[in-house]
């Protein structure tokens, strides 16, 4: 793995099931033809005894084959047939039946679609790139969570330290590594690593919460979780498990209706709440309070509906002042 302007490039021998066989196929390949143009010109072109069906799946999930047409699903379905008609066009070509006219011939003739199928998901694709590589590579578990994960998070990795053994944790990850064990009354519980954007965490889940929470602990799961920190003199802080939800069903609570007080005698203030109103929209309603120093006030309910999470109200801070927004329904 090494660096490349914006990009990052992975050797072929980082992919698992990938020999270092395969991997000479495949260069061979590419230098006779240049860049591949299609899973059917790939399997074609490659000396099929090195490189076998496991082998172009594995290509196929790491993301190594993006370049060329189709998605990751569509290309996994096509893998037997291209592969079928790659041996058949390989053993052509050593039989000598290709003929003086073979290529032309060949290039007259139009190449299979590809089969209908619905894409991966990100998380299906995201898993296939860590099992492969032991990266994620096209984004992150987290991403597709990342406003809610703001929302209820108060600590991440990388700000563990220092806090007092049993301090309250609210953290959001992905879980790693997970391995269970028993104590010595042979209850079960369970060690993992979470991992987010920043680092990871060694997570402990004890037999006293591992019943309850056992069928939340698989691999991979992106979770929402509450725990209390465990530092350790000269090692990083654990966590002790105490509450885990998976992170799709996690809820942030937001209220039903909040008030913003506008001190009136700033024009842009209008414009600049309207802006962010229409920039998160949501499912609570406003009510402005608009003053006037020693003079009046006027309630306002605004229209639009929004969504008040930490980004908004540090919005609303910003605009009209810090202790401007109070919550006014749950």
């Amino acid at each position: 793995m090494a660096p490349d302007g914006e990009a990052i490039r992975f050797g072929l021998g980082a992919i698992k099931n990938l020999g270092p066989h395969a991997g000479e196929s495949i260069i061979n390949a590419r230098k006779e033809v240049g860049q591949f143009t299609s899973l059917y010109q790939f399997c074609e072109k490659i000396d099929p005894g090195p490189v076998n069906k496991r082998i172009v799946e594995s290509l196929i999930r790491a993301g190594a084959m993006d370049s060329i047409p189709g998605t990751r699903a569509q290309k996994v379905l096509a893998v037997e047939s291209a592969m079928e008609a790659g041996q058949r066009a390989w053993r052509d070509k050593e039989q000598g039946q290709g003929g003086l006219f073979g290529e032309a011939f060949a290039a007259e003739t139009p190449e299979p679609e590809l089969p209908n199928a619905p894409e991966w998901s990100l998380r299906d694709k995201l898993q296939g790139e860590k099992e492969l590589l032991g990266y994620y590579v096209t984004g992150h578990p987290l991403d597709q969570y990342a406003d809610k994960a703001k929302e209820l998070a108060s600590h991440v990795s990388s700000s563990l330290e220092g806090l007092q053994k049993g301090a309250n944790v609210a953290m959001c990850g992905v879980m790693t590594g997970i391995t269970r064990k028993r104590n010595k009354k042979g209850e079960l519980w369970a060690v993992f690593q979470l991992e987010d954007h920043g680092g990871s965490t060694e997570a402990l889940l004890f037999a006293s919460n591992y019943e309850r929470l056992a069928p939340v602990l698989l691999e991979d799961q992106p979770v929402f979780i509450r725990a209390m920190a465990l530092p350790e003199e000269g090692a990083a802080t654990k966590i002790s498990v105490q509450e885990m939800v998976p992170l799709e069903k996690a809820h942030v609570p937001l209220p039903s209706l909040i008030s913003i007080k506008v001190r009136l005698g700033r024009d842009e203030r209008a414009k600049e709440l309207q802006e962010l109103f229409q920039r998160k929209p949501g499912g609570t309603q406003v009510r402005l309070r608009l003053e006037a120093p020693r003079d009046f006030s006027v309630i306002l309910d605004v229209p639009l509906k929004v969504r008040p999470d930490r980004e908004f109200r540090a919005a609303v801070e910003q605009i009209c002042g810090v202790e401007t927004l109070e919550v006014l329904g749950s």
